[in-house]
């Protein structure tokens, strides 16, 4: 037996080294040494091993190069968004260690902090030491409430470098805490330097004013103590519609600032203008005003009061229209939760709103919901016979239909790979498993067009109901896991509860 030793792992480096199609010719070539031999079924299990193995290592590859796929979607994604943005768009992580980095960040930062995105990304100390020395502390400071707080972060402060000289940056993020206790904030930064220095010169050369004012391109107005507009830049008259005499004289509260953006009355004690000239504190908010056509727009405002012997008596407005920057947060807010290949919900944010549902599931015990877990059968076999591109396209067909099927108080999601999870809220067993065989009708009957051919394919699908029992939400996708799983060991195809 020992003496075969040498000869077995031979034929098994042989069988290993070959493809698949190759081990019948081996068996061919070898087969009465094999017979023949005490140990021809260790050769066999030696040699079936080893060539599984090698399959197994050929499946995560390709599992991987998909990954890698969707990755790159989302980056070239974001990346086009970031270069149509005046300004940068970044991530800041803050580990639970206290070191820091940005794992992404436009190529606009070289502009204002004069690094590069990838110094940025292997060290954020490189940014921070551009922030000039009085602001750093209140920057770190405002960095730290916003992570114990998940509140949003807006600053401004000043940025210092040999390339840029002296620049005022407004920064504004959204924070998300990180499974490890970290800190990723979504934000983005932009270059307010114009916009500082007139404030600066508003505040030190009131005599020149009027000529500063015809040159901004925000807004500005001044009101007395009564909140009468006492005067008004182009600009502003621009983006109001009304002509000067239509403003001058007239109180700026009734005129355009008399309703908020879901048209409900805007009392004029609350008001953030009104409050400042009650209070003389200077105040920098979002609001809304009203052209004169009646059409609102979104409004950043900076209030400053104007004090004379310690009364205030009057205050200057300034503000401009931030309807592109509220597309951005909301563009950035979409590639935080969105699939970037299909458009679904992703994992994380999917998971979200079904806490949230399972705390309404809580309070109403009486109307549970209902859980669908489908994961398309075969997937493998499509992206091998008609390539990857194909498999993402029955991908999107499947989300499209998934969406489709869905009522409007649903949610579909894309948990990752080919499974996804419909989640129906108020809903009985019996109807949802109505909606599940819909759903599986309509994919055998349905037909992609790749350009390789046209794609057929099935899904299974497992559903549970979510419960006031559950104490969160894997229970539920534990149980519709594994009614997915005997739907799968049933032969495919099927609905399973």
């Amino acid at each position: 037996m020992r003496a075969l030793l040498p000869w077995l792992l031979g034929f098994g480096l042989a069988v290993a080294a070959s493809p698949a199609f190759a081990i019948d010719d081996l068996w061919q070539r070898y087969r009465w040494e094999i017979v023949g031999t005490i140990g021809g079924a260790l050769i066999l299990s030696l040699a079936t091993g080893l060539w599984l193995s090698r399959r197994r290592l050929l499946q995560e590859r390709a599992r991987v190069a998909a990954q890698m796929r969707e990755l790159h979607a989302s980056h070239e994604l974001l990346t086009k968004i970031s270069s149509q943005v005046p300004g940068m768009i970044y991530q800041y992580l803050l580990r639970p260690d206290g070191s820091s980095s940005f794992p992404y960040a436009s190529d606009t930062i070289r502009d204002i902090y004069a690094v590069s995105p990838q110094q940025a990304r292997d060290d954020a100390a490189l940014v921070f030491r551009r922030i000039h020395p009085d602001d750093l502390e209140r920057v770190q400071a405002g960095i730290r409430r916003s992570a114990a707080t998940l509140a949003p972060w807006l600053q401004e402060y000043r940025i210092q470098s040999p390339e840029t000289g002296l620049r005022w940056c407004e920064d504004r993020a959204m924070p998300e805490r990180q499974a490890d206790g970290g800190t990723l904030w979504h934000g983005f930064v932009t270059d307010v330097t114009p916009r500082k220095l007139i404030e600066a010169r508003l505040a030190d050369a009131a005599a020149e004013k009027q000529r500063l004012l015809a040159s901004l391109g925000e807004g500005v107005y001044g009101i007395d103590h009564q909140g009468i507009c006492t005067f008004i830049n182009p600009s502003a008259l621009d983006m109001l519609g009304y002509a000067e005499d239509e403003v001058l004289g007239h109180d700026q509260h009734r005129l355009f600032h008399h309703h908020r953006e879901d048209g409900s009355d805007y009392p004029t004690r609350e008001c953030p203008i009104s409050r400042t000239l009650a209070d003389a504190r200077p105040r920098y908010v979002d609001d809304w005003f009203i052209r004169r056509d009646g059409r609102g727009f979104p409004v950043s405002l900076l209030i400053s009061p104007i004090e004379e012997d310690g009364v205030c008596t009057g205050a200057v407005v300034a503000f401009r229209d931030i309807t592109e920057r509220l597309r951005l947060e909301e563009n950035l807010k979409a590639l935080a939760t969105t699939d970037a290949l299909t458009g679904l919900p992703n994992r994380r944010h999917l998971l979200e709103q079904m806490e949230r549902e399972l705390a309404r599931v809580r309070r109403h015990p009486e109307r549970p919901a209902a859980v669908l877990m489908a994961d398309l059968d075969h997937f493998k076999r499509v992206n091998d016979k008609y390539g990857h591109a194909a498999g993402d396209m029955v991908l999107r067909h499947f989300a499209a239909t998934l969406r489709e099927a869905a009522r409007k108080s649903d949610l579909a999601g894309r948990l990752g790979g080919e499974e996804f999870v419909l989640l129906l809220p108020d809903t009985p067993i019996d109807k949802a498993r109505l909606l599940a065989e819909r759903l599986r009708e309509t994919i055998e009957t349905a037909r992609v067009d790749t350009g390789n051919g046209r794609v057929r394919y099935t899904v299974s699908i497992g559903i549970t109901a979510m419960t006031a029992d559950d104490a969160a939400v894997d229970p539920a996708l534990a149980r519709a896991d594994a009614a997915l799983y005997r739907a799968k060991q049933g032969g495919r195809n099927r609905v399973e509860v």
